[in-house]
């Protein structure tokens, strides 16, 4: 190891917001040493070494680092990388559905003549493997390797590009004990290369094996730097957590019940391939007792907790009782409701809905038990979230944090505590510990001896020997999917560490509501401006009223795209739906002379049935739904030429008396427009009082008395200046009543009921959505039906709008709709929107029809206009998503 300092962090102060990460910590790295930090989750690890990596740009913090001597002020992640600097994060970058090749070469392909030179790519990508010691067959398809393989070849890639230093951010916590073998050799041919790492793990053991000087953080300040030859794990746990730690696997003295899972000659098949994965497997749990369950990866520890949930594999023998009664689990919800709970050993691709708060997260598996009616008992809900949040020590700053602002301490108690709200009779633990601190393993144990001192039963699977024999009261160990063999309790003090709790979450979330909204008032307001100086009619009664029928059409539209949006879906349909709903009716009325009631009806019940098939295909089958509503887009466009032959169908026939045109050609008369802005206006301001008043006792931040008032008064006046407006033309229209009904009723729905949540939940993370007993396909295919009733609805109100079904009505009118939902803040991907933003957003893309209807603007315009603004809607939504 060279004395020559190649990096070096001098005072480091970073804040964010009032909370202070880092208080002026100083690192330095030397060419050819391997410098370990360690610390809690929390502790300020993560924001230094982001900062070296440039992902907080300079300017952003208080300091200065010193590359090779010189100050260096990174604006942007490219420039750490051109000074030399690759960090591995956590997360992995690849690249799934490209070759190993590909990836270690990406944006630095070898060219022969303009093209891709592939043999030079496989040919160096073969030597870079061989020089890291990995053997993989460089052609392989990235996303056909296991996590362990990947991570590999994430460090390969960044070796690759010959770094000054590498920063290796928990490189062994997916990783096989041979991998990790492999690792550590890695690491120590690059020190012979003079090339500098930091090493950052919660494995001591992997710490003390490889590096050469350990630095401590603890709530974001140096405890110190030691040289590791100096000193002991006893010392550095003392660092981090604030005190010594005598018993590192506190276990009490187990008193045994009764039987509470027994597995009987268990055969499983493979999902894949169908072959036998899982044969023979027999053992019993029992009350108050921890069975380990040990073996090495790909020995089936896994796959047999997933089976017993309903998630993996076909069972063809054997039987599996809990309490003494047959385990039917089909899927989780089944087995959670039998009173098995399993937490993965992947928590942020099962176990969390991360851009949710601690509460939704926390209550998600028990919502069935906490309804009043159809509703969530938020009361209820709150209640025993906050409970568990003491009883488990969750750190965090409001029960409404995003859980993915947590540290992975407070994100696996999280978890768990969903688990327990359940109530299990059995707890299913897949490496409960993984990724997370000394501090938070020992709570997490402490858990685990209250439950089975409670009578409950744990099943553990743990990577790590020593906490297996540490924990478990028998192991059952596993070899190719057959039980090698049942031990009690070995005697022995296993090498690990544990500690107090975590120390400071992580960084907060920017929240980036704000700017939206401000660009979606600055957006209208630029719009309304625009028209009302090209065309002054804009600001007239008539055409304000006109402006708030077209609103209405398209708003119900979009709510329904909100519901199919929420749960990470989409529907390309529902424009051409929208066309054909209000053809049949029409066709019905008008030419079968069916009374309109009648023929609404319907037509609602077709397209219900209709979009509940198309769900339950995307759902079951798993067709994407791009895919199958683009063919139902086109399906429905041509019956509806066929329905209307190819005419003209119009509704204008029987005037004020005909139930199909009423629909947006009455309005209420003055005194009933006032009447209703009253009653609007009093549920406005009772609702948000009580939420108010919610909100204080269950301890989340309020508004201040002004800023509330100001909240109630400019819907208030907003709702009074709509009334007054549209009474100097002729009064309310009868659409804007149906919208508002619809508004409140969609709300409701997607805030308030166990159906709303799931969509959220599976929109946010479908995979943790499922483990959590939400039951996805049922939920996707209400989602859909629910869509083709608001097809329906909005095909009725659109046609009777344009006064008669034609080939063109509900053309583009899904991309409005979409336009609509993003803008208004609801995210493609899922998990994210609120019905107040996707009504500011479909008032933005109706002000935009209407005026270039009054300026004539020409149809290819209009669809040029309406284009550009879906491109920046989907571009703003990837920019916030990004920030997040």
């Amino acid at each position: 190891m060279s004395e020559r300092i190649v990096l070096a962090a001098r005072a480091i102060v970073k804040r964010f917001g009032a909370v202070t990460a880092l208080g002026g910590v100083s690192f330095e790295l030397r060419a050819g040493e391997v410098h370990a930090l360690c610390g809690e989750n929390g502790a300020g690890k993560s924001t230094l070494i982001k900062l070296l990596a440039g992902v907080h740009p300079h300017g952003s913090y208080e300091g200065e680092i010193r590359v090779d001597g010189k100050t260096a002020g990174f604006r942007s992640t490219r420039d750490a990388e051109r000074a030399g600097i690759a960090i591995i994060h956590q997360e992995l970058a690849l690249f799934p559905d490209m070759s190993v090749g590909e990836n270690l070469f990406l944006g630095a392909f070898p060219r022969r003549r303009g093209r891709i030179d592939w043999d030079c790519v496989y040919a160096r990508s073969a030597v870079t493997l061989a020089d890291c010691g990995i053997r993989l067959d460089p052609a392989v398809r990235v996303g056909d390797l296991g996590v362990g393989q990947q991570q590999l070849v994430e460090i390969a890639r960044a070796v690759g590009r010959k770094p000054k230093v590498l920063v290796l951010d928990e490189p062994t916590a997916a990783l096989a004990r041979h991998e990790i073998d492999t690792l550590l050799d890695l690491v120590r041919r690059l020190r012979s290369r003079d090339v500098a790492c930091v090493f950052i793990s919660h494995k001591l053991d992997e710490v003390f094996a490889i590096a050469d000087r350990i630095t401590v953080l603890r709530d974001g300040c140096a405890q110190g730097t030691l040289n590791a030859a100096e000193t002991d794990a006893g010392e550095i746990i003392r660092r981090m957590v604030g005190r010594r730690i005598e018993d590192h696997y506190p276990r009490r003295q187990p008193t045994p019940g009764r039987t509470l899972l027994a597995l009987r000659g268990v055969d499983v098949k493979a999902p894949a391939d169908g072959t036998l994965s899982l044969g023979g497997i027999e053992f019993e749990a029992r009350a108050g007792e921890v069975l380990g369950i040990g073996g090495l990866m790909g020995a089936g520890r896994t796959e047999l907790l997933l089976h017993l949930m309903g998630l993996w594999g076909t069972r063809i023998a054997g039987t599996v009782e809990i309490d003494g009664r047959p385990l039917v689990a089909r899927n989780p919800r089944e087995a959670l409701a039998q009173g098995l709970a399993l937490v993965t050993e992947d928590r942020k691709r099962f176990g969390l809905v991360s851009p949710q708060g601690v509460t939704f997260n926390v209550s998600l598996s028990s919502l069935r038990r906490m309804r009043r009616g159809l509703f969530v008992d938020r009361d209820r809900e709150v209640g025993h979230a906050k409970a568990i949040v003491e009883e488990l020590r969750i750190k965090v700053q409001s029960l409404e944090q995003p859980v993915g602002t947590l540290s992975g301490g407070n994100q696996q108690k999280v978890v768990l505590g969903r688990m327990l709200l359940t109530q299990p009779q059995v707890l299913l633990l897949d490496e409960p510990t993984r990724g997370i601190d000394v501090g938070a393993k020992l709570e997490v144990y402490e858990l685990i001896n209250r439950l089975t001192g409670a009578g409950q039963s744990i099943v553990l699977v743990s990577s790590e020997l020593g906490e297996l024999l540490g924990l478990s009261d028998r192991i059952v160990m596993l070899c190719e999917g057959r039980v090698g063999g049942t031990f009690d309790r070995a005697a022995g003090d296993p090498a690990a560490a544990a500690g107090r709790r975590d120390g400071a979450t992580g960084a907060r979330r920017m929240n980036r509501l704000a700017t939206r909204e401000l660009s979606m008032l600055i957006a209208l307001v630029a719009i309304w401006a625009f028209f009302a100086w090209q065309e002054p009619v804009f600001l007239s009664a008539r055409n304000l009223s006109l402006l708030s029928v077209e609103l209405a059409v398209t708003a119900v539209l979009a709510l329904g795209m909100l519901v199919v949006l929420l749960p990470g879906q989409i529907d390309l349909s529902a424009g051409s739906g929208v066309g054909l709903a209000g053809a049949v009716a029409a066709v019905l009325v008008f030419w079968h002379d069916v009374p309109a009631p009648v023929a609404l009806s319907i037509a609602t019940l077709g397209a219900v049935v209709v979009w509940s098939a198309m769900g339950a295909l995307i759902a079951i089958e798993r067709i994407p739904a791009f895919i199958m509503t683009l063919g139902g887009l086109l399906v429905f466009r041509g019956l509806h030429w066929l329905v209307i032959e190819n005419q003209t169908v119009p509704v204008v026939e029987g005037g004020s008396t005909n139930a199909y045109s009423l629909l947006t050609t009455y309005y209420l008369p003055d005194v009933a427009g006032y009447v209703l802005a009253g009653l609007a206006v009093t549920a406005i301001v009772a609702s948000a009082l009580t939420a108010w008043k919610r909100r204080q006792s269950y301890g989340f931040p309020v508004d201040d008395g002004e800023l509330t008032f100001l909240k109630l008064f400019v819907p208030a006046q907003l709702v009074f200046l709509v009334v007054i407006v549209t009474n100097g033309y002729r009064g309310v229209p009868i659409a804007l009543v149906i919208l508002g009904l619809v508004a409140v009723l969609v709300h409701q729905l997607v805030t308030n009921t166990p159906f709303g949540r799931y969509l959220y939940a599976i929109g946010g993370n479908e995979e943790a959505a499922a483990v959590s007993g939400v039951p996805v396909r049922n939920t996707i295919i209400g989602a859909y039906a629910l869509m083709g009733s608001i097809v329906a609805l909005t095909g009725f109100m659109q046609t009777a709008y344009s006064g008669a079904s034609t080939s063109t009505v509900g053309s583009l009118m899904e991309l409005d709709a979409v336009a609509a939902c993003v803008i208004g803040g609801t995210s493609l991907r899922g998990g994210r929107g609120t019905v107040p933003g996707v009504l500011f957003g479909a008032l933005i893309m109706a002000s935009l029809l209407n005026g270039m209807t009054l300026m004539a603007v020409s149809p290819e315009a209009k669809y040029i206009a309406r284009g550009i603004v879906l491109a920046l809607a989907v571009w703003l939504d990837l920019r916030l998503g990004k920030d997040r």
